[in-house]
């Protein structure tokens, strides 16, 4: 515990808030930097999400990390002006970052989308000496869906359809993010967000127009065909109780075995991990466990 609060202090130290430019946008990406120290850490929120959801894997980091949080254009803190969206078009955007920041020893911290995001930049460029390592929890893009499937959810995924989701119905989308089927007390603001967003009917329209294009992006951009080019060590890490991936409507018979398995016949040096009491949402979930698991990681990078 002692350690855990000197580690938060020092960061409270570091923690500033920077700006880096956007190519075809006026509206620069804000970005924060926490800690100082050999090792970068770059922290990719989900779909939906933003870099709020780290909030208590920050608080246990060493102090002795670089950590950048950012929210995604379209997400939290930065808006989406005269940038489209999608998994290239972010990894494009981290890739920059570090080139012209100067980082050179990166690990890329990815949840969910923000894995398929970290995937995507490391396998599209190879020769990125920066890039040390990929830490991904329930990353998506190593699900694979057919045509039909894909089909599915340009019909339910449009703004236009999301718009029609009830507050009630919102929560529970959030619910299942998490190993007890609730959403716990803490992470409530969240749902808070969500709703205060919606009140604002142009804001919202705007973010639903960011998180269909980005639903699509995910789709028309999978990594599990690409996966075997890979270049750099991989952990991936699933909460035993992710209720989202794989996905159970449209494969009910689908397991994370069935991923681990896959994920190995396609690239044997990528790692595998599950954490029990943990859902989709397993940053929040297990903290602990995750920054045990990632200082684990970082440290096998060393060697």
């Amino acid at each position: 515990m002692l350690m855990i609060l000197m580690s938060s202090t020092m960061f409270a130290q570091y923690d500033t808030e920077k700006t880096f430019p956007l190519k075809g946008s006026e509206v620069p990406v804000r970005y924060s930097e926490i800690g100082k120290g050999d090792l970068t850490l770059v922290l990719l929120h989900g779909l939906g999400s933003s870099s709020e959801a780290f909030r208590k894997i920050i608080d246990g980091l060493p102090a002795n990390y670089n950590v950048i949080t950012l929210d995604l254009p379209g997400y939290g803190k930065n808006e989406q002006v005269n940038f489209t969206p999608g998994m290239s078009a972010y990894a494009t955007l981290i890739r920059d970052m570090m080139r012209e920041t100067g980082k050179s020893n990166v690990v890329l911290f990815g949840h969910s989308m923000g894995g398929q995001i970290a995937m995507k930049l490391a396998v599209d460029n190879p020769e990125e000496s920066w890039l040390k390592g990929l830490f991904l929890i329930a990353p998506a893009g190593i699900e694979i869906f057919n045509d039909k499937e894909k089909e599915w959810f340009a019909t339910y995924t449009t703004p236009e359809m999301m718009s029609r989701v009830g507050d009630e119905q919102i929560k529970k989308n959030f619910d299942i993010n998490f190993a007890s089927g609730k959403l716990p007390e803490d992470a409530v603001f969240m749902y808070e967000d969500r709703i205060a967003i919606k009140k604002d009917s142009v804001r919202y329209h705007r973010y639903l127009q960011t998180v269909s294009s980005n639903i699509q992006s995910m789709l028309d951009e999978p990594v599990m065909n690409e996966i075997s080019s890979l270049h750099v060590p991989a952990l991936i890490v699933f909460g035993e109780q992710d209720y989202l991936i794989p996905n159970q409507l449209l494969h009910p018979d689908a397991s994370l075995d069935d991923l681990k398995v896959a994920l190995k016949g396609a690239n044997e040096n990528i790692g595998f991990e599950t954490i029990d009491s943990g859902g989709h949402f397993l940053i929040w979930d297990q903290p602990v466990k995750v920054v045990s698991r990632l200082q684990t990681f970082c440290e096998s990078l060393q060697k």
